[in-house]
């Protein structure tokens, strides 16, 4: 992403040097190391995540155009290669893997599903939702 070289130096210390104190009747009882990776509710964790999410979507984005991933038939036109709300992320392919990639993806979280889905209450596809769509999550705001 061409940020300075200071710049990279403090996301990357932000991300392995993470050091937690322990609070005891309003006194820190000395500092211990964590593992690694961001921590929740650290004040600056969103702005890393959020880079991270960029660069994530940079590295899909060349996948893309390179050829080395496919458009999944449905997500063709427009060209959606991938959604992400919040922490969730849902990539568009054509979904050419074999069941060493599938294994190996799901080792890592990644879950292997096909249109439509539910999100948030409501359905993915590849068409524009209709009415009766609506209608489960509508008539749980309801109840």
């Amino acid at each position: 992403m061409d940020f300075p070289p200071h710049f990279v130096t403090m996301f990357i210390e932000c991300i392995t040097t993470p050091t937690f104190s322990v609070s005891v009747n309003g006194e820190s009882c000395g500092y211990f190391k964590g593992a690694k990776g961001l921590r929740q509710g650290d004040s600056i964790s969103p702005y890393l995540f959020t880079n991270a999410m960029e660069v994530f979507t940079q590295i899909l984005n060349r996948g893309f155009t390179d050829n080395l991933i496919g458009h999944h038939p449905s997500a063709i036109t427009p060209q959606v290669t991938h959604l992400a709300f919040a922490d969730d992320i849902m990539i568009f392919y054509d979904g050419g893997v074999n069941q060493n990639e599938t294994s190996r993806n799901a080792s890592l979280g990644f879950n292997l599903g096909s249109l439509p889905i539910h999100y948030l209450g409501l359905p993915l596809m590849h068409r524009k939702l209709r009415i009766s769509d609506y209608r489960p999550l509508l008539d749980k705001i309801t109840a």
